[in-house]
């Protein structure tokens, strides 16, 4: 009989946990204190989605879908995981226990994919709370979103997270301000000053050092401890290096690469009006001369484009909240 009720105990397990409320896990415990822990819970407890619901719900279908039955099934099934997320969210730090010195260029991101998908529901659930008169509730969705998406940077802040980040916050601002009718100058106010405890996210400056860590760094240390096994390696990154036999020539193309992200960092610290023109003569001679640039910076400069954008985007939002636009 036991072990006949066993697996309904267990299935019954996480619901009895969660009705306790969303507060953050205890803070005496030091492990309690990376979000990531409340995040990966959060994504193995996320619904299935059924044939229909992947078609409707790609991408931006989260913020743009009708709310109808389907929608609400969905938001109904993700109760566990969103009770997790704000769990998750009023966790300040947040490490997802990756080596980006060790992995460098082969290092895998699984969270990302998920914290986006996660991060939809929440949209999806804000939607159906403000159509429902629950403002206060929507408002806690996006916010626990928000923080999510600043997590999704880590400790690294790789390029490809500082995307994501940007994706979700688009999306929840998109949210936002489709609803600032339903909120009152108060609530408006309340809700700049509550983005304003969010935390920082990652950067464009995070996001180059850490790829330099990620790819440059890790190359000359795997160039000068076994060149045998780099230069197998670099072939099997599909790269063609003059003089890949000789190490001295190798090891010197890998510094004057590992320069180049020096140079946008410093580019990157003067005015925007002036990153294009100094970031594109940059590229081309970088591009031009070194192999490993021509592999690894051409994207640089669209991702400079897009955080800046973003920033001057979540700059509007936060005065159109405090009615200052």
């Amino acid at each position: 009989m036991f072990s006949r009720l066993l697996p309904l105990v267990l299935f019954a397990v996480p619901s009895v946990c969660l009705a306790q409320g969303e507060a953050a896990p205890p803070a005496d415990r030091p492990l309690a204190k990376n979000a990531a822990l409340q995040y990966w819970l959060a994504f193995s407890m996320l619904p299935e989605l059924t044939e229909e619901e992947t078609e409707r719900f790609g991408r931006s279908g989260y913020t743009e879908a009708p709310l109808d039955a389907t929608a609400r099934g969905l938001v109904e099934r993700s109760k566990v995981s969103l009770q997790f997320l704000a769990r998750g969210a009023a966790v300040r730090d947040c490490d997802w226990g990756q080596d980006l010195l060790t992995d460098g260029p082969q290092l895998l991101l699984p969270q990302l994919s998920k914290a986006r998908r996660l991060a939809g529901l929440a949209c999806l659930r804000a939607r159906v709370r403000f159509a429902d008169g629950d403002v206060p509730g929507a408002l806690d969705d996006l916010h626990h979103g928000r923080v999510l998406a600043r997590h999704c940077t880590g400790s690294e802040g790789l390029l490809v997270s500082l995307l994501v980040q940007i994706a979700i916050e688009s999306w929840i601002d998109d949210v936002l301000e489709s609803h600032l009718d339903d909120l009152d100058p108060a609530t408006r106010r309340q809700t700049a000053d509550r983005l304003a405890t969010v935390p920082k996210g990652g950067s464009f400056e995070q996001a180059i050092l850490a790829e330099r860590r990620g790819i440059a760094d890790w190359m000359i240390r795997q160039a000068k401890a076994d060149p045998g096994a780099f230069r197998k390696n670099l072939a099997g990154f599909g790269l063609e290096v003059p003089d890949a036999g000789k190490p001295e020539a190798v090891a010197a193309k890998l510094r004057e690469f590992q320069g180049h992200y020096d140079e946008i960092i410093e580019i990157a610290k003067g005015p925007e009006e002036e990153f294009a023109a100094k970031w594109n003569a940059l590229s081309q001679r970088a591009v031009k001369e070194n192999v490993f640039a021509a592999v690894a910076l051409p994207a640089v400069g669209r991702v400079y484009e897009r955080v800046a954008r973003h920033e001057r985007d979540v700059a509007d939002l936060v005065a159109k909240l405090r009615g200052e636009e």
